[in-house]
């Protein structure tokens, strides 16, 4: 639910101020619209485009050194991609899915802003392209050409 409203209470007059890493040089418009939406309710984000070796380093790195990061994570069925954001959070993947589950709804160590999604297409004389949750690449060493 959007409700800005609802967060200007809670913050009352302390007000928020966090750094958002994310790779890049380009105009970062999800940053933009993150930063314009949190600005609404007196919270101020400062948008860091960091290269892609320095923004892994502070992200992933054994320090985590970031406050807040925005970064694209792949999912799949079973839930696989939760263990590496505990990991970047700092948190230990332990248990069943359940318990990651939990965790998750107990900590939040992150929030999901959206789930991108993509289209592929391909030429019709490639062969052996089949798609799933793991991507276009994944039968890669399937594909053949026509005509070759």
């Amino acid at each position: 639910m959007y409700a800005p409203g609802r967060a200007i209470p809670l913050l009352g007059d302390r007000g928020l101020h966090f750094e958002l890493l994310t790779v890049g040089s380009g105009e970062a418009p999800v940053e933009q619209m993150i930063q314009a939406q949190l600005a609404l309710v007196g919270i101020q984000a400062d948008i860091r485009q960091l290269e892609l070796s320095t923004f892994l380093d502070r992200v992933q790195g054994p320090t985590h050194d970031f406050e807040a990061a925005v970064l694209g994570v792949p999912g799949d069925l079973g839930l696989g991609h939760l263990a590496p954001l505990l990991g970047v959070s700092g948190l230990r993947p332990v248990g069943d899915h359940e318990r990651l589950l939990r965790l998750f709804a107990d900590s939040l160590p992150a929030v999901f802003l959206y789930h991108a999604r993509g289209l592929q297409g391909m030429n019709r004389r490639v062969r052996g392209v089949r798609m799933d949750l793991r991507g276009e690449l994944a039968t890669l060493s399937q594909w053949s050409v026509e005509g070759r």
